[in-house]
């Protein structure tokens, strides 16, 4: 799998850009995490976000990457540290997601030349998040703040 650098920020993989969608899976067990990841990559749904919430995440993501190949991006999300970021990497991650902005998870994420996708919910966390070379910031948690919240930044 690889990705392209443009102006020092990793372009988001062609499975996101032709769906638009990231399938976030989540599990009490990760055995549940192969047949709903087929599922989705069989309904052309094959931008899949594994979640270090669920247990045993990174073993079950080495699983998915070799029974599903490159059908589908497999990324991992909640990834809160530099060490987290590594070993999502080393598991297959094609992609890393953050519930907040950790510039250390950017950076290796930008070493390894793979999407990153920190959170942000002000203008502050945003900007320095885009700044810091984020394929592209997500709002969150949008559920608390709306619609409003995101054309406000359209506004200046």
């Amino acid at each position: 799998m690889t990705h392209t650098l443009s102006a020092q920020r990793t372009e988001p993989a062609d499975a996101l850009l032709r769906t638009g969608v990231v399938a976030v899976l989540r599990a009490d067990t990760p055995g549940h995490l192969l047949p709903a990841a087929r599922t989705l990559a069989d309904t052309g749904l094959v931008c899949l976000e594994l979640t270090l919430t669920t247990p045993g995440a990174l073993d079950e993501l080495e699983r998915l990457r070799k029974d599903l190949g490159e059908t589908a991006d497999l990324g991992m999300g909640s990834v809160r540290s530099a060490d987290e970021a590594r070993r999502s990497l080393d598991a297959g991650a094609g992609f890393l997601v953050s519930p907040g902005f950790r510039a250390d998870v950017v950076a290796v994420a930008r070493q390894a030349g793979v999407p990153v996708y920190p959170a942000g919910l002000t203008p502050t966390e945003l900007a320095t998040a885009w700044d810091a070379g984020a394929t592209a910031v997500k709002l969150f948690p949008a559920s608390t703040v709306g619609p409003a919240h995101l054309k406000a930044f359209t506004d200046p």
